[in-house]
C-alpha cells in the first residue's frame, strides 16, 4: 500500500512539472523561441507519465479491501453481535430483531 501511496505522490509532483512545462512551453510559444517543440515534448511526456502514475496508483489502491485497512483504530475492535444489540437495546429502546421498519 505504501508503493501505491508514494506512486499517486510522484503522480501529483510529475502533474505540477508537466503544469509548469505547459506554462514555458506556452510562453515560448508566444515569443517564437526556437526551442517550442522540445518544450511541448517534454510537457507532453509529463502529463503521461503523471496521468498514468495517478491512474495505477488509483487502480491499487481500490483493489484493497476495504475492510482491511490499516487507519482503522486499533483500541477500538470490531462489534460483536451481542454488543450491537445490546447498544440498540440501550439507547434506541428497541429489542434483538426489532428495527425500525416493524413501527
Amino acid at each position: 500500500m505504501r508503493f501505491a501511496k508514494a506512486l499517486g505522490l510522484w503522480g501529483y509532483v510529475t502533474l505540477l512539472v508537466a503544469v509548469a512545462l505547459v506554462v514555458l512551453w506556452i510562453g515560448m510559444a508566444a515569443g517564437d523561441h526556437r526551442g517550442t517543440m522540445w518544450a511541448g515534448t517534454a510537457a507532453v511526456v509529463m502529463v503521461i507519465i503523471s496521468l498514468a502514475s495517478l491512474t495505477v496508483s488509483r487502480r491499487l489502491l481500490v483493489r484493497r479491501d476495504p475492510d482491511n485497512r490499516p487507519e482503522q483504530d486499533p483500541l477500538q475492535p470490531a462489534v460483536t453481535d451481542e454488543e450491537a444489540a445490546d447498544y440498540e437495546a440501550r439507547y434506541h429502546g428497541r429489542a434483538d430483531g426489532d428495527d425500525a421498519t416493524d413501527r
